[in-house]
């Protein structure tokens, strides 16, 4: 999907898709708790895939964009983009958890929507 979403929107289109869809989801996902709270768990698990596959797809976007970017450029970074994305990965994960006892899941949800925003900006710069 990334080689076709590339070549239509661009390399920046999935951060800024990314920083609103996860705005966008948890505004719904506000609107629909006290409604899914009570519903069935088989509604509530479907309401969730439905809810969450937007944003997973356009979160598995740009790393396989920007690795191609990196190939048509400089094929031997490609081994540091996976040691990078790697280390950034297990340091994102030990980060979320403090990030939102420091300043809530909402406060987390802005920064990682504002960190996806300016790893969008950055790249055009590569």
């Amino acid at each position: 999907i990334a080689p076709r979403m590339r070549a239509r929107l661009g390399s920046r289109a999935p951060f800024a898709a990314i920083a609103v869809l996860a705005i966008g989801t948890r505004l719904v996902e506000t609107l629909l708790w006290d409604h899914a709270a009570a519903a069935p768990i088989a509604l509530r698990m479907g309401a969730v895939i439905v809810l969450l596959a937007p944003l997973a797809l356009a979160m598995g976007l740009p790393l396989p964009i920007g690795l191609q970017r990196v190939a048509d450029r400089e094929p031997a970074w490609i081994p540091w983009c996976w040691g990078i994305n790697g280390f950034l990965s297990v340091v994102g994960a030990a980060a979320a958890p403090i990030i939102a006892l420091s300043i809530g899941l909402d406060g987390a949800l802005v920064v990682a929507a504002g960190v996806y925003l300016c790893a969008g900006w950055i790249l055009r710069f590569l």
